[in-house]
């Protein structure tokens, strides 16, 4: 069996998630990739937030290839973006979800995704934290 790639997994934690924040996008893959290990080759910087570089990328190439839409928003003084599989995409990624192993993935991740929709990104951040904490335990 092929593991999928990251941007496969990401497509479908972004069209799970439907609408999200590239903030909250980078707490919930940090916290599916610690605590579910889900198999993602993503470095993170866990200080003074929890950032990808190689996620941003990835989102990037996402957007310019039109398989995800971005809505740059304002917030006061901090701009953030909001992410979305295009409709297209989404039914080009639906066709893909057909595969024994993408679909496996897909409702795993779909579990894991519900237990933390609803959470405010505060909480997110008290969670992933958690587990930076239990990894420079184990080193």
């Amino acid at each position: 069996m092929k593991p999928l790639s990251n941007t496969v997994i990401i497509l479908i934690i972004a069209k799970i998630c439907g609408r999200v924040s590239a903030s909250r996008l980078h707490k919930i893959i940090y916290i599916l990739k610690m605590k579910h290990d889900i198999p993602l080759s993503l470095d993170y910087q866990t200080s003074p937030s929890i950032y990808s570089n190689d996620l941003e990328y990835t989102l990037g190439v996402l957007v310019a290839f039109s398989l995800l839409d971005v809505q740059i928003i304002s917030r006061r003084e901090y701009i953030d973006r909001i992410y979305k599989v295009t409709e297209k995409r989404l039914r080009m990624l639906e066709n893909s979800l057909k595969d024994e192993n993408t679909e496996r993935m897909s409702n795993q991740l779909k579990l894991y995704i519900r237990e933390m929709e609803d959470l405010p990104i505060n909480e997110l951040v008290v969670q992933a934290r958690r587990y930076i904490h239990h990894t420079v335990r184990k080193i």
